[in-house]
């Protein structure tokens, strides 16, 4: 991306963005997100000329978000069971007779 941003040579900045858009696009969303590549683009570039790929970005952060909701839901109700059996084991009695043998020891 910084190589990509350095080549460039327009004067309105498109071929930068092209450039820098286009090796985004190669390295795929796992590899190289958008956040990374801001740096390297002009300060006078427009919106407009990555806006789709903001939008791509802001729809994953959207998945994934749902994702940690859902999952943190799931946690919860893991904790609230788990807090529910303790709750009873704390109740739970065990009685021995006074001429039971030990099952280690004996």
């Amino acid at each position: 991306a910084r190589n990509a941003a350095a080549q460039g040579t327009s004067r309105d900045g498109k071929d930068i963005v092209a450039r820098v858009v286009a090796v985004l696009k190669d390295c795929g969303p796992d590899v190289l997100s958008i956040e990374d590549v801001l740096p390297f683009l002009p300060d006078f570039a427009q919106i407009d000329q990555f806006k789709d790929e903001i939008c791509d970005a802001l729809a994953s952060y959207s998945s994934k978000i749902e994702h940690y909701i859902k999952e943190m839901n799931e946690c919860d109700q893991t904790c609230d069971t788990l807090r529910d059996e303790l709750s009873r084991l704390r109740s739970v009695g065990v009685q021995v007779r006074t001429n039971a043998r030990c099952a280690f020891t004996n």
